[in-house]
């Protein structure tokens, strides 16, 4: 699709039917005008009437001009919804194929396009294909010891049969046990695939093999629909080869009794399984940590958050050592610290004693001796004069040890804070290895899948009363 000033004069007066519809510029409105101007004659419209037509245009609407009309006239576009259910499968391209001879050769002409009732067939598969209601197979799984849930039960008022329905030997058949518990039961048919998955990846250090048992409803038409279907939560083994006596039949769908339909299903079985049932594993990668096969996300969580605690603790531990052998030594200098306070002040004490003891007995032998001078008396006047200086000395060695102290305190709070901060970083740090969990994703090649078995299978199910 081109604008209009893209198209060179020539172009524009040689176009013969015009579909104009909202145009966003001046200048395309312009170059338009000017290109149908040569047409007036022909259209009968001058530019004054095409230029109000094409201004007032609202939206889905379109000015047709053509050449071979008097006039120019004005249309709204209507919507068209086309119901397609999808990319075609090998059984609908059967289908549209049915009335068309095949090629004789290269060289051969094509054949005639499918007959109308093929194509009515189809469209009518198409849509019963997509029902409106809810799928009528069970809602969970189902096992043999479990009772089914009331989606695949039935009514009272539901055609059965005592017999079983005849069916053909090329179908294989199964059977599962009637759940524990009380009720009426019936035979409702399903058709049942167990495949076998091979698992591989060398990145992800995976591999086993998981095997999957599900089952369905008859289609009217066309594949079964897995989507829509159920896990049965029973091993293949598990699974008999003849019915329970007593249990009523419900009526065998006419697509069921089909055997070379299952041949069919059975290919679209296991395209199914391998496009739709990748293995699920989570990675993650600083802790090295995979998930195991068929682990789900919260159960590796709580794997991770274990691996995280374990690792938490080795580094703390490792921290912890670092700072051990300073503060060892900080403790022992800190208790010397206090030990020399204690001598200096128990020191300090006793000086303190001696010096008061002397200097009162210097004043005694000086106040009432026989002469108010003597040599003793100034010998023991000298001599307690010296034992206050030593004391004040005394008192500045506690003083000094009180200082060491407090230093030593000091250091070893800060190297406490230090450790601290140290073990927060990493618990924060520990924390972002949960962020880093990635989920991937591990797909079976064609060759990584077996089908132990498909086929009919006869599911009980509760019988409402």
């Amino acid at each position: 699709m081109k604008g209009p000033v893209d198209l060179d004069y020539k172009g524009l007066s040689n176009i013969g039917t015009w579909f104009i519809g909202r145009l966003q510029t001046q200048r395309d409105k312009d170059r338009v005008l000017e290109g149908m101007e040569r047409l007036e004659s022909a259209s009968g419209c001058d530019r004054e009437f095409l230029d109000k037509a094409i201004t007032t245009l609202k939206k889905r609407e379109f000015l047709l001009n053509n050449i071979h009309e008097n006039s120019p006239s004005v249309f709204t576009t209507r919507w068209a919804m086309s119901y397609l259910r999808g990319p075609l499968s090998r059984e609908h391209i059967k289908i549209l194929m049915e009335g068309r001879a095949p090629a004789s050769g290269a060289g051969a002409e094509t054949s005639e396009p499918a007959s109308m009732p093929a194509l009515t067939t189809l469209a009518k598969a198409a849509t019963e294909a997509t029902p409106t209601e809810p799928a009528t197979g069970p809602a969970e799984q189902i096992s043999a010891t479990s009772v089914p849930p009331a989606a695949t039960s039935a009514t009272p008022t539901t055609p059965r049969t005592s017999i079983k329905p005849a069916i053909s030997p090329n179908i294989p058949e199964f059977f599962v046990d009637t759940p524990t518990g009380g009720g009426s039961w019936v035979y409702k048919p399903f058709i049942i695939g167990i495949g076998d998955i091979y698992y591989s990846s060398a990145s992800l250090e995976i591999d086993t093999h998981i095997t999957y048992t599900l089952g369905t409803e008859a289609p009217d038409t066309f594949d079964p629909d897995w989507e829509r279907g159920f896990d049965l939560d029973i091993a293949p083994e598990e699974l008999r080869t003849t019915a329970a006596g007593g249990i009523p039949f419900l009526k065998l769908p006419k697509t069921l009794a089909e055997p070379r339909n299952y041949a069919t299903w059975g290919k679209a079985f296991q395209r199914w399984i391998r496009q739709n049932k990748p293995l699920v594993i989570y990675k993650n990668q600083p802790l090295k940590i995979v998930s195991l096969p068929e682990e789900s996300e919260a159960d590796f969580t709580i794997r991770i958050d274990e691996a995280l605690r374990e690792k938490r603790d080795i580094e703390i531990e490792k921290i912890r050592k670092k700072y051990d052998s300073k503060m060892a030594t900080l403790q022992k200098q800190l208790i010397a610290a206090e030990q020399a306070i204690e001598r200096e002040s128990e020191q300090a004490k006793h000086r303190n004693m001696e010096t008061v003891i002397s200097f009162g007995s210097a004043l005694a032998s000086a106040l009432f001796g026989r002469k108010s001078l003597t040599a003793t008396s100034t010998y023991r006047m000298g001599s307690a004069l010296s034992k206050a200086g030593r004391l004040k000395k005394e008192k500045m060695d506690v003083a000094r040890a009180e200082e060491r102290l407090q230093f030593l305190q000091n250091q070893i709070t800060d190297l406490e804070t230090r450790l601290n901060e140290e073990i927060d970083i990493l618990t924060r740090n520990m924390e972002k290895y949960k962020e880093a969990t990635r989920e991937s994703l591990v797909r079976p090649k064609s060759t990584d899948i077996t089908i132990k078995a498909f086929g009919l299978a006869w599911i009980p199910v509760r019988i409402r009363e």
